[in-house]
């Protein structure tokens, strides 16, 4: 799952407060300067985008990517065009009614533990999910 598309954009350098896993969302964690936290569900306002590494040291450095198209593992199916938001696990699932979506996924996913590919955006829905 390394392949990523930055469009010349950087990666975010962060640092873990928690163990945190490669390909799922993580969020600003409020009492660390730049530290992250796995995001742990679909009202996580905080939720800064995808790590692109493990990192299971405390404090130790974490790249997060928030721009372009991410490799999210999957929480469960998903359909290509729908938004999407964390689970409790910081894997990608459809957005529900009260949740905020973080992007769309660009494949069709069939199961849990698949490779989605998420278009990450800063979408203005935090009431559940739309459609075009």
């Amino acid at each position: 799952m390394a392949d990523y598309n930055l469009q010349d954009i950087a990666p975010l350098p962060m640092f873990a407060v928690s163990a945190i896993t490669a390909n799922r969302f993580v969020k600003l964690e409020s009492t660390t300067d730049r530290g992250v936290v796995p995001s742990a569900a679909g009202t996580d306002l905080l939720t800064s985008g995808v790590a692109m590494e493990a990192q299971a040291t405390v404090g130790g450095p974490v790249a997060v990517q928030n721009y372009g198209i991410a490799k999210v593992t999957a929480g469960a199916a998903i359909t290509r065009g729908a938004q999407v938001t964390s689970d409790a696990s910081g894997r990608a699932v459809t957005v529900a009614t009260g949740n905020t979506a973080f992007g769309v996924c660009l494949n069709t996913i069939a199961a849990a533990g698949e490779v989605a590919e998420i278009l990450l955006t800063a979408l203005p829905n935090s009431s559940g999910p739309t459609t075009p």
